[in-house]
């Protein structure tokens, strides 16, 4: 018992505490006998508390917040704002077809007709020969203007073959 008493104490982790020795069989606390019990039990030490007569007591913590229980999350309505959120991939899907068919073209020499959305929502059409298709970007020679355009690829509304 002694020996348990002056582990107590010693220990570092219950100096808050300041335990004191009162006698060779006690220690003593400024704090409420539930505060140094919790705190005991918490250190891992065996502890219990007794009532002035000698009785055990069961003590209970006290619970200065409620707890609530986590609100489960609606996992449907979260589903539903993603796929609001997210473009769906329409706009890289629409630009991987239109790299294909200038990928077609090129390989095949062929003429096309590229119709281009401009600011202010006019389209122009231009009669080119695709030369490459790279990094979001579609370059060809325009005969008629005796140019080399490059046109991004998200400009480009449609391609049709030249007649």
């Amino acid at each position: 018992m002694k020996r348990l008493l002056g582990t107590l104490a010693v220990d570092q982790t219950l100096s808050p505490l300041g335990l004191v020795r009162a006698d060779a069989h006690r220690l003593t606390s400024r704090f409420t006998s539930d505060v140094v019990f919790w705190a005991l039990n918490d250190a891992k030490y065996p502890v219990a508390a007794e009532g002035a007569d000698g009785e055990i007591l069961h003590l209970r913590r006290h619970q200065l917040a409620r707890v609530l229980p986590p609100e489960a999350p609606d996992l449907a309505l979260i589903l539903v704002e993603k796929l609001r959120a997210a473009d769906g991939g329409e706009d890289v899907a629409a630009d991987a077809w239109l790299a294909r068919q200038l990928d077609s073209a090129i390989k095949s020499k062929q003429t096309v007709i590229v119709s281009i959305a401009m600011p202010g929502g006019v389209v122009v059409d231009y009669l080119l020969e695709p030369a490459s298709v790279g990094g979001g970007r579609f370059r060809a020679r325009d005969r008629r203007a005796d140019i080399e355009r490059t046109l991004p690829l998200s400009s480009i509304i449609s391609i049709t073959p030249a007649p």
